[in-house]
């Protein structure tokens, strides 16, 4: 193995380096990678949600929502969407997307859902 331009070596000559563990190249490596990466932040006091496993979350035990007050939904049952006269057109790409969003987003905002299903 030659060192990249730039490193002096100032031991002796035929000094080798042993790799503990090769992950590069793999088909598991992402898996390897994340399965660390998970252990390394469940060690920090985050807890991985279930619904998303990419997604980690913080969670204080004195904060809870038990004394919550619920409120209604803020938009109006059965509400179905109209074009109106003069109405600019809007992008479909766009729009799709940012539904698809709101979707993933309803994952862990129960309170949005009825909402998103109305725009979607």
């Amino acid at each position: 193995m030659d060192l990249p331009p730039g490193i002096h070596v100032t031991s002796k000559e035929g000094v080798v380096c042993k790799l503990r563990k090769s992950l590069y190249g793999l088909k598991q490596s992402p898996r390897a990678w994340f399965g660390r990466f998970a252990a390394s932040m469940n060690k920090f006091g985050y807890v991985q949600s279930n619904s998303d496993h990419t997604l980690f979350l913080k969670c204080h035990k004195e904060i809870g929502m038990l004394d919550c007050k619920p409120i209604d939904t803020l938009s109006e049952q059965n509400h179905k969407l109209e074009l109106y006269p003069n109405q600019v057109p809007t992008d479909k790409e766009r729009y799709q997307r940012l539904v698809g969003k709101l979707i993933y987003l309803s994952h862990t905002r129960p309170d949005i859902a009825y909402s998103v299903s109305v725009v979607s």
